[in-house]
């Protein structure tokens, strides 16, 4: 029984730093684009 509640705890935790991780992750994707879509910009004028 205790071992089951270690490993749905470490499940919990990993659940958690992934998200973390991915929402860093997209955030970091939107600002390349955003920077991205600035330099096309600027080549274009």
């Amino acid at each position: 029984m205790k071992y089951y509640i270690y490993v749905c705890a470490i499940i919990i935790f990993f659940f958690l730093c992934g998200r973390k991780h991915t929402i860093m992750y997209a955030y970091d994707y939107i600002f390349i684009q955003k920077k991205l879509k600035s330099k096309i910009i600027y080549e274009l004028i």
